[in-house]
């Protein structure tokens, strides 16, 4: 009847599927032992993972805490608060560079002339009054006035925190008449080529005053422009 029908064909239903699986299982068995070889499946894909285990135990627990404490306050309240070993100190070596500039135009030009300060202030030998130009009175004797530039008046041209400007200029021109061998020789001086004058504006020229500061163990270097 229609009962039998049923039956017969969920058995061959259930037959075919279990055929079949038992073909899949097979041949995946035959793949993996043949790129796999005898390796079980479960070593094969295993992973590691943490666990966590929670101890009670009283005297263990004050041990692990008190070492935690006892590493925090040498960390931050010794080497960090009292004695600051997050940074490092060093005295630095500090220096002064002098130098001169010429006046320039306009007033109040910066230390480096740059447009618009390029034009040179020069003013006349007869308006200085210290001049012998000058009709001006003066209370010391006058003299020639000579323009030097910075680096005429600067001398020497470098020199470690200390500066030295020419003011007055004394030129003796002299001949050696004689042999350097003999003990007796001297220089002759030339008169008519003497000269004795003034430096013109002197007074008005800038004193560029630069710190430097530097500390050779930690490597920095810095002037007043960093």
């Amino acid at each position: 009847g229609p009962g039998s029908t049923s039956t017969t064909s969920t058995s061959t239903s259930c037959l075919c599927r279990a055929t079949m699986g038992g073909c899949c299982s097979r041949c995946c068995g035959a793949c993996w032992r043949k790129v796999c070889g005898k390796r079980d499946p479960d070593d094969v894909f295993a992973y590691s993972t943490f666990k966590i285990v929670l101890i009670r135990d009283r005297y263990l627990g004050i041990l692990h805490y008190s070492l935690l404490a006892a590493i925090i306050i040498y960390v931050v309240g010794i080497q960090i608060v009292l004695f600051e070993q997050y940074r490092k100190e060093e005295s630095p070596v500090g220096e002064v560079r002098l130098s001169l500039r010429r006046p320039y135009l306009p007033p109040g030009c910066g230390d480096v002339p740059r447009p618009p300060c390029t034009q040179i202030k020069i003013v006349p030998a007869d308006q200085l009054p210290y001049c012998t130009a000058s009709s001006d009175s003066y209370p010391a004797p006058k003299l020639p006035c000579i323009y030097w530039d910075e680096s005429d008046v600067q001398y020497p041209p470098v020199e470690q925190s200390a500066i030295f400007a020419t003011s007055r200029v004394v030129q003796d021109h002299q001949l050696l008449n004689c042999q350097l061998t003999d003990p007796s020789c001297s220089y002759t001086s030339v008169a008519k080529d003497n000269l004795m004058a003034y430096v013109a504006q002197v007074m008005e020229f800038t004193l560029r005053v630069i710190p430097r500061a530097r500390a050779p163990t930690v490597g920095v270097v810095g002037d007043t422009t960093n």
